[in-house]
């Protein structure tokens, strides 16, 4: 089944319960106090603690016979998890809902958007094309018009002791924009991948408006590493402050209306993380979250399903997968470490451009290439005599007399001519290791 296959892609996150809530101080630890909940399965205060949900089981329908869905922008979660256990709580009008957190949420400019905490409902975006199943494929199943949808606005109040409380009167609100986003969408698979970030805010200039018309997977894409939420800066309030100055909370309210907000989980918003050089990324162990920046060396247009980022000293390089991005240009690219065909590679769940950028290839011999692993995911430039022409592979290998022959792999393009056997020719394109090159246009070749 595609729902098990799924399951076994993705970062999988553990929340340990203890007697009083969730040990993960990100989320919100302890219900604090509530009134006029939902009926069952939406009526458990505890539903709100912890992570925003990952799948629910629903009802089974066309192509889905065991009703298991991941919880996504365009099918909000509801009923129980594929366990049996209540996701969320229905707060009904003249009712609230009030947790907790451990430590208090601090008023911190470090963090993502300057966003403080975000309140996870079940909203969604209504699709364009009718129901979904298991194997609708989220690359091209679109978002109608990014307005029409289900949306259950809640105001939210919040407050350092739980007795005085100030109310966001004019927004956000919960169960509303933006709508829960479990997972990336792997366009290759066509799967369901890595969890995002449900501490980092979508980008705040985002609306509504934005998704419409878009395919599930390109409005992924705009979340950039966010799993959605309504998130809030508590920063306008007339809040005390803390020996450090920063104001902070410790509870968050939920207030119920008509129709009736949902509240799935509540959690801080993290800092912005640092970011890291690509050769400490490349040192980390699979699945491991990193952040790093680089020159882009060979577009998604040049060589299909990845882009190669290199540091702008030309020491290392690597390869990105699960995004789109064109040479000339500096990124920020923030995902998992993970390896395709034994090569290094970031599966990318954020992209931020940082300006334009480019970078010169390193001359290197293939015995170099062959024998430096620091070569692989590097721009370079080898030289030498063309053999063993592959029409239909578009391969050919080029020997510089060292003993050790560079296979070439053609770029994209259907244009591309290949080099004759014989031909005495430098090669530029990526190390991918083997040593094998993998060249970005025709111009590369000389």
């Amino acid at each position: 089944m595609k729902f098990i296959i799924c399951i076994l892609a993705v970062v999988v996150w553990v929340g340990l319960m203890c007697s009083n809530g969730w040990t993960d101080d990100r989320f919100a630890s302890r219900v604090a106090d509530y009134s006029n909940l939902g009926a069952s399965p939406y009526d458990d205060p505890n539903s709100a603690l912890g992570r925003p949900s990952l799948w629910m089981k629903g009802a089974p329908g066309p192509g889905n016979s065991d009703g298991i869905f991941a919880c996504s922008m365009i099918c909000g979660a509801w009923n129980t998890d594929p366990n049996g256990n209540k996701l969320i709580t229905t707060v009904k009008a003249g009712g609230y809902l009030t947790v907790e957190f451990d430590k208090p949420i601090l008023d911190d400019p470090a963090n993502w958007f300057g966003k403080d905490f975000i309140v996870f409902g079940n909203s969604a975006f209504s699709g364009a094309g009718g129901y979904i199943s298991v194997d609708t494929d989220m690359g091209a199943y679109r978002i109608l018009n990014g307005t029409s949808g289900t949306w259950e606005p809640g105001t939210v109040s919040v407050s350092q002791d739980g007795v005085t409380w100030y109310t966001f009167t004019s927004g956000p609100f919960v169960d509303d924009f933006a709508p829960t986003q479990a997972f990336t969408w792997d366009r290759d698979t066509r799967c369901w991948d890595i969890e995002l970030d449900p501490t980092k805010p979508v980008n705040p200039s985002l609306t509504k408006a934005s998704f419409a018309g878009k395919t599930v997977a390109d409005a992924i894409d705009l979340y950039n590493g966010s799993a959605g939420g309504a998130a809030f800066d508590i920063s306008g309030l007339p809040l005390a402050v803390d020996a450090n100055g920063r104001k902070w909370i410790r509870f968050v309210r939920i207030n119920g209306g008509t129709p009736a907000p949902e509240v799935d989980a509540v959690a801080r918003v993290s800092n912005v993380p640092p970011i890291a050089t690509i050769a400490d990324a490349k040192r980390q162990a699979e699945m491991t979250g990193v952040r790093i920046e680089g020159v882009i060396t060979a577009g998604s247009s040049e060589l299909g399903n990845c882009f190669y980022i290199e540091s702008e000293d030309r020491s290392c390089g690597v390869m990105v997968t699960g995004r789109s991005a064109e040479r000339g240009r500096k990124v920020i690219v923030g995902g998992v470490m993970s390896a395709l065909n034994g090569e290094k590679r970031v599966k990318a769940i954020s992209l931020d451009d940082d300006g334009e950028g480019s970078a010169a290839p390193l001359g290197m011999s293939g015995r170099t290439m062959s024998g430096c692993k620091i070569a692989v995911g590097l721009l370079v430039r080898t030289w030498g005599k063309v053999g063993d022409v592959d029409e239909a592979g578009m391969t050919f290998t080029v020997d510089d007399g060292s003993g050790c022959k560079v296979t070439c792999i053609a770029p994209n393009d259907p244009w591309f001519t290949l080099p004759g056997n014989g031909d005495f020719i430098s090669v530029t394109g990526v190390c991918s290791g083997g040593p094998v090159l993998r060249i970005r246009a025709q111009d590369d070749i000389n």
